[in-house]
């Protein structure tokens, strides 16, 4: 699959991330779950501050209406900032989340909707077979 960043997830903007035509997938920006302990709606597709984690209901910080801020912009950090400025990432040619150049979209096997299948068998002791 053939997708750049774009120049406002570059700058630490992700706010389309809430936008279904821009993500491709209609639950973006709705209402996911229900809500946080505070009452606050849970957003499909929104970031949170991992450093605003407080803990839920009964103490526990894996409960899942912990209550975190909404984070945006993200602080970009020295050395994304670095890559940004240096590696010069190409800006997308479509104003779109996923497939956002024009060229060989396709995934390949190993794209975003890539399945997979393992197979271990116990043949004795110190035999194994793995595929």
């Amino acid at each position: 699959m053939v997708t750049l960043p774009t120049p406002a997830f570059k700058n630490s903007d992700f706010s389309q991330l809430l936008n279904p035509a821009y993500t491709g997938n209609p639950l973006s920006g709705t209402q996911e779950v229900g809500t946080d302990a505070l009452g606050r709606p849970i957003i499909f597709g929104q970031i949170y501050d991992p450093l605003s984690t407080r803990t839920g209901p009964g103490g526990s910080i894996y409960s899942r209406s912990i209550p975190r801020q909404p984070h945006s912009p993200i602080p970009v950090g020295p050395v994304a900032k670095n890559v940004i400025q240096n590696v010069g990432i190409a800006n997308p040619q479509f104003d779109r989340m996923l497939l956002n150049i024009p060229g060989n979209n396709c995934n390949g096997g190993y794209g975003r909707h890539s399945e997979g299948v393992k197979i271990d068998h116990h043949i004795q002791a110190n035999d194994r077979l793995s595929v």
